[in-house]
């Protein structure tokens, strides 16, 4: 199971109202937004101190959040799957051993940071930048680490009010902080990454609190880990997959046809991930609503609603694409200025994108259902996919080549999340007793066997 989105349907599924459903929906929207605004302004500010500076940075958040798909895969989308399933005295022990085991792996990528950095002191003089980012990456690392886990277990456990205002707050206190800095020609690349730690330090609050709340120990914490593993091991797979597939073309682009074919890439789909925040929201919402639907009891109302939503969705899709068709290059010349121009470009990335967005409360589905295996294989089918048509294509057309690519990816990964979508649909006809009970790390009771279910989609991937 793995994935999620905004406009799924919302049903009265797992005894929330109506009005609930939408006004979460509308609280992860707009969460998603300040987070996104404020991590826009940091690196504008950023930015203007110089490029070095601003290169230095991004390549402290992009190393965050390829490291994140460690925690992102043990802990919180099990978290997200699992959670809903459970009464809530076994969901605050799950959530404070989660919490634990969450705080445990971003300690451990720190201390290997820090000891990136004794090695490059010792041995390579010649990169002493690399010890002070390894140095400030610690701390950043262990401190959004907790941040992200907070902001998964507010969407999971449908807390919309204190997901935004948790974000607000953060976000409020790092644009401020760097503002003051780049106001006294303090800011650099490491000064930022120590000022975004440093407003994320209510997220060691909330971590404390669901740890005292869950009464953790270790062994539990190991219990835990054991626990998440076999669905686990699986998402770590979509996550190297997925990220290889999507750096594999960039990086094919740049060495076959050079950096300024790249940077022609680059700016049209600076354009075009405008839609980025949208995306994410829907997705942290999707997994949420779909987990609780399956803990009704109802398997078929979950394949119900998830093809509802994907009807509901591309059709926002499609609006979108004609959005950035009609006005993103235009948008991109006012921003980036015209020798930057191109239009065929723009759309092309514009329709790769959208893609994405119509699987996403398809994914959702599958994320609630445990489906680790047929992700894994969809996964690794769109890196195939990239690697395939990069080869073939960006020799011959160049920039265009990589867009076809991406397109092509997304139209694979697409048919094979649609076909699994319907094998999924014509077994799940009778429904099932709710998982209410499903209790945490020691209990042996589980969701209902869907095993036999996901070999069939799984083969019907692979015919894809």
């Amino acid at each position: 199971m793995n994935k999620q989105q905004s406009p799924v349907d919302v049903g009265e599924t797992s005894g929330i109202p109506h009005r609930s459903v939408r006004l979460h929906g509308i609280h992860s929207l707009v969460d998603q937004a300040v987070v996104s605004v404020a991590s826009f302004v940091t690196m504008v500010l950023v930015g203007r101190v110089g490029k070095e500076e601003l290169g230095i940075f991004a390549l402290g958040i992009s190393s965050f959040w390829l490291l994140a798909g460690i925690a992102n895969a043990l802990v919180w989308t099990p978290y997200t799957a699992r959670a809903a399933h459970m009464s809530e005295s076994h969901r605050k022990r799950f959530r404070g051993e989660n919490a634990g085991l969450n705080f445990a792996i971003a300690a451990i990528l720190a201390l290997l940071s820090l000891l990136v950095a004794v090695s490059v002191w010792v041995w390579y003089d010649s990169q002493a930048w690399l010890v002070s980012f390894c140095v400030c990456f610690a701390p950043l690392l262990v401190l959004l680490t907790m941040r992200e886990y907070a902001r998964r277990v507010y969407i999971a456990d449908f807390e919309g009010g204190k997901l935004l205002g948790f974000d607000v707050a953060i976000s409020l206190v790092m644009v401020a902080l760097v503002m003051i800095s780049k106001q006294f020609d303090f800011l650099g690349s490491e000064t930022a990454m120590l000022l975004t730690a440093a407003a994320a330090l209510p997220a060691i609050v909330v971590t404390i609190k669901h740890i005292r709340e869950g009464e953790v120990s270790t062994l539990r914490i190991r219990q835990t880990l054991l626990f998440n593993w076999p669905y686990s091991k699986w998402l770590l797979v979509v996550a190297i997959a997925w990220l290889a597939s999507d750096g594999v073309l960039r990086w094919m682009l740049a060495g076959i046809q050079g950096q300024e074919a790249m940077g022609a890439f680059a700016g049209a789909f600076l354009i075009v991930s405008l839609i980025n925040p949208i995306l994410l929201a829907m997705t942290s919402f999707a997994r949420s609503l779909a987990s609780r639907k399956l803990a009704t009891g109802s398997r078929q109302q979950l394949s119900n609603g998830t093809i509802r939503s994907v009807r509901r969705v591309a059709l926002f899709a499609t609006l979108a694409c004609c959005c950035l068709h009609f006005w993103g290059d235009t948008f991109m010349v006012t921003v980036l200025g015209q020798n930057y121009s191109n239009p065929t470009l723009v759309t092309l990335l514009a329709f790769a994108v959208c893609l994405e967005l119509v699987v996403v409360p398809i994914e959702a589905a599958f994320v609630a259902l445990e489906f680790g295996s047929l992700m894994s294989l969809i996964a690794v089918g769109r890196l195939l996919a990239s690697i395939a048509l990069g080869i073939l294509l960006i020799p011959l057309y160049g920039v265009y080549g990589a867009a076809w690519a991406m397109l092509g990816r997304s139209l694979v990964a697409t048919a094979m999340y649609a076909l699994g979508l319907l094998v999924v649909h014509r077994n799940f006809s009778m429904p099932i007793e709710s998982s209410e009970n499903l209790q945490a790390v020691d209990d042996t009771e589980k969701i209902p066997d869907l095993e036999p279910i996901q070999e069939k989609v799984e083969r019907a991937a692979v015919s894809t």
